[in-house]
C-alpha cells in the first residue's frame, strides 16, 4: 500500500495528491488523474533531449522549471493544507520553495542522509579531507547535509526513524518542548500478514507452468 492510499483510509483526510515524475505527454495529456474522490496522481516532466535529467545530479539544474510544474499542478488542485517531502534531492528543494512561496506546511521525513553515509565513509578511510571536494563535486554532499539540516529546522511537521544516532547529528530532541508536537517516530518493520500469505501460496500445489526447483524465478518467488 503507497503512502497516499494510506492517508485517504483515514476519515479527517478529505484528499491526497501525489506528485511524480512523468513523460512530457503524460504532463500535456492529463496532469491530474483522478482514481477516485480523493486520491489524485499527477506528473511532472524533468529533463529533455538536450538536458537530459536521468540522474539525480543532473536534476539539481532543473530546479526552477520543476517549481514551475508545481506550481501548475498545485494551483489545478483544491486547496492543500501541507506539502509531504522527504530526501535531499532538487526535486524537495524546488517543492520546498514552492511551500514557502504558497504558505503550505511542510512535513518532512528527516534522515541522516548524506550525513550517515559521510560518517560512514569517514570510517572506513574511503573520504577524507583531500578526497572530499572531488566527492562533493559528485554527489552535492556539503549543500545536501546543510539542506536537510535546514529543514529539520524549518519544516511544520517532522517524521522521523529509529535509527541509531539520528537525533544526535541534527542536535534535536524530541522528548519535550514544542518539538514534542512537531515531530514523531514513525516506526518501521516487516509486513509479517504479507510473509504469511506468500507463505501460504507457496504451500499450495503449483500448476505445471510454474518454473521448475532450481529456476532463478522460483527462488525468487
Amino acid at each position: 500500500m503507497s503512502l497516499g492510499e494510506a492517508l485517504v483510509e483515514h476519515d479527517d483526510v478529505s484528499q491526497v495528491l501525489t506528485i511524480g515524475r512523468g513523460s512530457l505527454t503524460d504532463a500535456l495529456t492529463d496532469q491530474l488523474t483522478a482514481v477516485d474522490d480523493r486520491l489524485h496522481y499527477a506528473s511532472l516532466p524533468i529533463g529533455d533531449t538536450d538536458r537530459p535529467a536521468s540522474t539525480s545530479t543532473e536534476m539539481w539544474e532543473h530546479v526552477p522549471a520543476i517549481e514551475r510544474g508545481l506550481r501548475r499542478v498545485l494551483g489545478k488542485s483544491s486547496a492543500i493544507d501541507v506539502l509531504h517531502l522527504r530526501m535531499a534531492d532538487a526535486g524537495t528543494l524546488a517543492a520546498s520553495n514552492v511551500a514557502a512561496g504558497l504558505g503550505i506546511d511542510v512535513c518532512f521525513s528527516l534522515a541522516p542522509d548524506p550525513h550517515s553515509v559521510i560518517q560512514t565513509m569517514q570510517s572506513r578511510g574511503e573520504l577524507d579531507r583531500t578526497s572530499f571536494s572531488t566527492k562533493d563535486y559528485q554527489e552535492h554532499l556539503w549543500f545536501r547535509a546543510r539542506f536537510v539540516e535546514h529543514l529539520a529546522r524549518t519544516a511544520s511537521r517532522l517524521a522521523l526513524f529509529p535509527q541509531r544516532n539520528a537525533e544526535g547529528f541534527f542536535d534535536l530532541s524530541i522528548s519535550g518542548g514544542d518539538n514534542s508536537r512537531r515531530a514523531v517516530v514513525v516506526p518501521e518493520g516487516i509486513a509479517v500478514a504479507s510473509i504469511r500469505r506468500a507463505e501460504a501460496e507457496l504451500d499450495q500445489p503449483q500448476p505445471t507452468s510454474m518454473p521448475p526447483d532450481g529456476d532463478v524465478l522460483a527462488d525468487l518467488a
